[in-house]
């Protein structure tokens, strides 16, 4: 009898302590894996996000290059100096103008930073060129000479190799100011010197991150710069647009929008991910690429500990299930009350590998209630497990934020995938907003059992992007109300950028300010520019602030009073790489001051008036007293009374002898 006791007892006790120790399992493999996958979500998030702002670094960083490089063979092209210099030299016979064009076009390529510069007569013969220059121009720039001699427009040419096989990027401009036939001017773009070295650099340490220039050639794609891992790569290295998984292959095809991740292998035939950006105003695409292993490899050590983790939790509850079913032994009764006992030793168990996490890791069964409620999270909410565990939403939260926690909780369950949601609950810290995941806890079959979370407390961060903003539209809200505009000229580069006021200021369209230092030169004044920049530049050399007015001309015709208030930014050594300015309009000012001045004019004239005035009456009074006094003293002397009185003369101490000069 006592056998039979025991067997229905321990079947009954294995029953009853099977389904915890199953959920139990089922909470840490969850909570693990979702921790696994989180981090390495996480993990190529942010790697994702690092190729994409390299990508557009780097587009843009070219992109600008370009630009300059244009902007300078359009100023060849539309030289009129450059022109009559040729028309001297060639037409005119003039040797005189020969040496001047040669000196001013080398002082030209030093200055805009061009490698050489050739110069071609009509026929696309070499007339002069450069140190550096090649001697024999390659099929290429000859070819873009013959168009550019049509057409008069400038031709960007390579990059292509030379026929000393070296990497080359040429512009060629027409001098378009010559009638008739025009010379061309060759700008030879040294790549080793900037573009080559702006590709090779990568912002973070990284071993594989690398960036790749490449285009279309035909059925291949043409790689146009050195590669990290293939010396001598540069306009050597093709691939085949079809039959491979490579990424600048797969990107050529257009299997992937720019922009978007690519995954497939790289140049080396090794896995890697990487982002493509389309060059603007080239033919060109950049690839920044990373190995898979590099950005995995991070998340994959800390899924390792994750995992170790787990399986150290899986073993502690093993070990609570043995002990568990050694007192399988006893009643009914002490087994059912023993089971919930341990049930929650077993949750407190998954809670301790909870304990050291800073993100709020909590568990609900299906019922709602709390099974499992971290460290963090009684520290963020203020609310012990004991007082948690067992109970719903309503005890943690009030309740109008706990009733739609409810309801997310059942669209979790509902729908048997994880989401995430933003949550600003009051508690005793004050309000702060989380970011949570709510996933399904399942168990062996696929039964949904419950629900795991994982918040973390994003309040800073939101309170750092909110302060950003209402920075943000301050400055530009009072740079709009003073109507004031702000420049920033890196001096080594000769590179301007320009505020949308600013441009406004100068009368350009917003966007629409070219970036480079002459665009400000066509619009200041002429009488004031010498002035206005020897001021400017001898407070740079200085290491001063500098502070002037000076007029602007817009295109209306109008002229505007401008103040320009800055200063320079200076290396370690002291010199200056960076200017920044701020320009205000000052016109009403100015017109008010000369208003004020002119009417101090007008009222100095009317007081010399006034006082010639003043001086001539009272000169003309005089007169008349020393005439009255004559008489007066006339009739005293004829023994009659004085016909006027002048005492009052005699009291101001005015009275003199009659006769006596008026002084």
């Amino acid at each position: 009898m006592t056998t039979n006791r025991d067997s229905s007892g321990n079947a009954l006790a294995g029953g009853r302590f099977g389904w915890p120790f199953t959920l139990l399992v089922i909470a840490i493999v969850a909570l693990a894996g979702a921790t696994i996958f989180q981090t390495m979500r996480a993990q190529r998030d942010k790697e994702v996000a690092r190729l994409q702002a390299i990508a557009d670094l780097k587009v843009r960083q070219i992109a600008d290059w370009l630009g300059e490089r244009y902007g300078a063979a359009e100023f060849v092209r539309s030289s009129a100096f450059f022109a009559e210099q040729y028309r001297r030299w060639r037409e005119a016979g003039d040797p005189a103008g020969g040496v001047s064009l040669q000196a001013r076009l080398d002082n030209f390529r030093a200055s805009h930073g061009f490698g050489a510069i050739t110069l071609l007569d009509p026929e696309g013969r070499r007339l002069w060129g450069t140190a550096g220059a090649p001697d024999e121009m390659a099929p290429p720039p000859r070819t873009a000479a013959e168009a550019a001699a049509r057409d008069r427009e400038i031709h960007r040419v390579g990059p292509y190799l030379d026929l000393t096989g070296r990497p080359r990027l040429d512009f060629v401009a027409p001098l378009a100011a010559v009638a008739g036939p025009v010379p061309l001017v060759v700008l030879h773009v040294d790549l080793a010197g900037w573009l080559y070295p702006t590709l090779q650099t990568w912002p973070v340490p990284s071993a594989s991150g690398e960036t790749l220039l490449y285009r279309r050639d035909g059925g291949q794609i043409l790689y146009l710069n050195e590669l990290r891992h293939h010396p001598g790569a540069a306009l050597k290295l093709r691939s085949p647009l079809s039959g491979n998984r490579e990424l600048a292959t797969r990107a050529a095809r257009g299997e992937v929008p720019p922009g978007d991740l690519i995954e497939g292998v790289d140049y080396q035939g090794v896995p890697a991910l990487g982002v493509m950006r389309a060059v603007p105003g080239a033919d060109w695409f950049l690839m920044a690429k990373l190995d898979r292993a590099e950005l995995y490899g991070e998340a994959v050590q800390q899924g390792v500990w994750i995992g170790l983790a787990g399986l150290f939790a899986l073993l502690v509850a093993g070990a609570a299930m043995v002990t568990l079913r050694q007192r399988q032994q006893l009643a009914v009764a002490e087994s059912i009350r023993q089971s919930q006992a341990e049930r929650l030793r077993a949750l407190s168990l998954l809670g301790a590998i909870a304990e050291g996490s800073e993100d709020a890791i909590f568990a609900l069964d299906r019922e709602g209630r709390y099974i499992l409620f971290n460290r963090a999270a009684e520290r963020f909410t203020g609310k012990s497990t004991q007082e948690v565990i067992g109970r719903d939403e309503t005890v943690v939260f009030p309740p109008e934020l706990a009733q739609r926690l409810i309801a997310d909780n059942r669209r979790v369950l509902e729908s048997g995938a994880s989401m995430v949601f933003e949550e600003a609950p009051i508690v005793p810290g004050g309000e702060r907003i989380w970011l949570t995941t709510r996933g399904p806890l399942r168990d062996e079959t696929g039964d949904v059992i419950g629900l795991f979370g994982i918040g973390r407390d994003v309040t800073a961060l939101k309170q750092a992007e909110q302060a950003l903003r209402e920075s943000e539209e301050r400055l530009r809200l009072a740079s709009t109300s003073a109507r004031a505009g702000v420049w920033d000229w890196r001096l080594h580069d000769g590179k301007q950028s320009w505020t949308v006021e600013l441009e406004r200021l100068y009368g350009y369209a917003a966007g629409t300010f070219p970036g480079v230092h002459e665009a400000f030169r066509e619009r200041a004044h002429p009488d004031d520019l010498d002035e206005a920049e020897r001021l400017r530049d001898e407070a740079i050399n200085a290491n001063q602030s500098f502070d002037f007015d000076f007029r602007v001309r817009l295109p209306s015709g109008a002229t505007r009073w401008i103040n320009c208030k800055g200063a320079a930014l200076c290396d370690e050594t002291g010199n200056p790489q960076r200017v920044f300015g701020v320009n205000v309009d000052v016109t009403e000012r100015k017109q008010t001051e000369e208003a004020l001045h002119w009417q101090t004019e007008e009222l100095r004239h009317r007081n010399e008036e006034l006082e010639r005035f003043n001086r001539a009456m009272i000169g003309r009074e005089l007169d008349i007293i020393a005439l009255k006094r004559w008489v007066s003293d006339l009739s005293r002397e004829l023994g009659r009374d004085p016909p006027y009185p002048l005492a009052f003369l005699s009291a101001a101490g005015l009275d003199q002898p009659a006769g006596g000069e008026r002084t």
